[in-house]
């Protein structure tokens, strides 16, 4: 194959009917999300009026009868110790505890910036779940009107190098002389497993108090390690994404922002802010594609600003499409793309990347009845479909406090991601779901998406425990809206970690030729490139040929396709490369 760096730019009239695929590989034993034993930490959440009433929430969901431990640790290195058992597995176990002594310290305590926090010290701070069967945990960081949950990987699955997704610091300007109270950093931690573990952290901007300088940091099993962004008048939205972060042991990272604006453009106008968390999967078990999906809008909210997606890559010259459509500009390692979620769309590339979704603040104005607008900012990471799962336990959290006593959480909800072809399969504790709520996912179809939920339990959606299954791998994503408030993580992910590092790098569209053009009758194709198969189409996106490449040898290289039977007009062949699309208009002249 002739090895070329030009990127491939597809017509802009087939933005609608293109789609890059990637090529799959035999699945290993699934590693999922499932567990025996996890460590987890929470990074600051930004706590105000009545905290006493803020917590650390951990749910645990089983399949199968289990029992199990909860050992957490507090600030000054006192280790306690909760059992749990469940007996019935439709019933989640839910354990609480407040935040003072247990949540990471940092420089923002309650809209005072303070010199005596935990930023980039060895902290003690942790949380270790263990358990007799396989469970799913999440977390959920509770204060008022500012909170976020997160799927928490089994130890089994950590990785020894990370690059850190998170949000920009929402920095608030004291004149020329520093940063007000209200300024929240951009942050992460990194949490050992094991005893005698070496950490480097690059950071990709300055951080509280080592500026840009690398660190080298060595943790025993249980200790954590806060970073936060420098925030200055100079730069007031200062952000770690990219920081690069290796071990010489597995480690878990968190990551995210203390109270973001998202967009952060809108931080002028959209006031409502939230806490962002989500823990990060190891660069080997990245994917190389995902779904971009809106998310319902209350009706009380601000039309203003929009959803957020990010996308990172963790190796030099990565390629990325947007509905086959590439970047004008490759991503290098640490890399990053910020865009808005207008419509459904597909991200692929030819390197691994990992994407999250940011919801949007919901405003900042009290609606008519004086209570502020449902949902605001979180953080979801969003699983490549070859990491998607044919079955789900997942919980809608709840949660109260002295402003919300019935329930923080009033709209719950998930987003469903599925083959369209198996649509009809897919069932909600046991019930088919409806499939007139599905909406394909341009620019192929082959996927669909559904918002289940609302208010009142709608479409089953209640607070507490759900099974959600289908014949086919499917994603899903649960999220809760509250009075400024909201949550959101990812059902599960098969972490099995078989998506390769290899550049995979597209054909050049002089790779392949299609001639004579015009024609009257048949023309021919050839090319120079791995097919994985090939499409010919006309002007309204309808299928006249298609095939899918077999085995192919050096000799099967070529096709003539006949098209006497078709109309005068313009007709396109879409080719199908390991990685990525190439588009040949032919005219057909009788």
């Amino acid at each position: 194959m002739k090895i070329n760096m030009i990127r491939c730019f597809l017509l802009i009239a087939l933005v609608s009917i293109i789609l890059p695929s990637v090529s799959t590989v035999a699945q290993p034993t699934a590693i999922t999300t499932k567990g025996k034993d996890f460590w987890l930490t929470f990074i600051p959440n930004f706590h105000q009026n009545n905290t006493a009433t803020d917590s650390l929430f951990i749910y645990i969901v089983a399949e199968v009868p289990t029992g199990g431990s909860i050992s957490y640790r507090d600030k000054v290195g006192v280790i306690r110790q909760k059992t749990f058992q469940i007996t019935d597995p439709t019933v989640v176990y839910s354990f609480s505890i407040g935040w003072r002594n247990f949540e990471l310290v940092g420089f923002n305590q309650n809209s005072t910036i303070v010199n005596n926090n935990q930023t980039e010290d060895i902290a003690s701070q942790n949380f270790h779940v263990i358990a007799d069967q396989e469970i799913g945990v999440y977390a959920l960081s509770q204060a008022t009107t500012t909170s976020d949950a997160f799927v928490v990987l089994p130890t089994k699955v950590l990785g020894q190098e990370y690059y850190v997704l998170a949000y920009n610091s929402d920095g608030k300007g004291n004149g020329s002389s520093g940063i007000a109270g209200p300024s929240t950093p951009s942050q992460f931690a990194v949490l050992a497993t094991e005893d005698n573990t070496t950490i480097t952290i690059t950071p990709k901007t300055a951080t509280y108090n080592y500026g840009l300088s690398p660190q080298t940091i060595t943790l025993n099993q249980g200790e954590s390690y806060l970073v936060q962004a420098k925030i200055t008048a100079q730069n007031l939205r200062s952000d770690l994404t990219g920081s690069h972060v290796t071990s010489t042991k597995p480690i878990a990272v968190f990551a995210g922002q203390q109270r973001a604006t998202v967009p952060i453009e809108f931080a002028d106008t959209l006031l409502s802010r939230d806490c962002l968390i989500e823990q990060m999967p190891p660069v080997r078990a990245w994917g190389k594609n995902a779904f971009l999906t809106p998310y319902p809008l209350p009706a009380d909210a601000a039309s203003n600003g929009y959803d957020v997606y990010r996308i990172l890559a963790a190796y030099d010259s990565t390629q990325v499409f947007i509905d086959g459509i590439s970047l004008r500009s490759y991503l290098n390692a640490g890399g990053e793309y910020t865009g808005g979620i207008l419509k459904a769309q597909t991200i692929t590339a030819n390197k691994p990347i990992l994407v999250a979704h940011f919801k949007k603040s919901a405003g900042g104005n009290p609606t008519p009845s004086g209570a502020s607008p449902l949902s605001d900012p979180f953080m979801l990471i969003i699983p490549p479909k070859e990491q998607f799962l044919k079955s789900y336990r997942f919980y809608n959290v709840q949660a109260y406090d002295s402003r919300n006593p019935a329930g923080v959480y009033v709209e719950q909800y998930i987003t469903v991601v599925a083959p369209t072809s198996t649509l009809s399969t897919i069932k909600l504790d046991g019930k088919p779901v409806d499939v007139t709520k599905f909406v394909p996912i341009p620019p192929s179809n082959e996927y669909s998406y559904a918002w289940l939920g609302g208010k009142n339990g709608a479409d089953g959606m209640t607070e507490g425990a759900h099974t959600i299954a289908a014949d086919e791998p499917i994603g899903i994503y649960i999220y809760g809206y509250g009075e400024a408030n909201s949550y959101g993580y990812a059902g599960g992910m098969d972490l099995t970690g078989v998506v390769s590092a290899v550049d995979e790098l597209p054909a050049a569209e002089d790779d392949i030729t299609v001639s004579p053009n015009p024609t009257s009758a048949t023309f021919s194709m050839t090319w120079n490139c791995a097919l994985l198969s090939y499409r010919v189409i006309n002007s309204l996106g309808e299928e006249i040929f298609a095939e899918n490449m077999k085995a192919e040898s050096s000799s099967d290289r070529s096709r003539e396709i006949d098209m006497t039977a078709v109309p005068s007009g313009v007709y396109y062949v879409l080719f199908r490369t390991t990685m990525g699309m190439i588009s040949k208009p032919i005219i057909v002249i009788h």
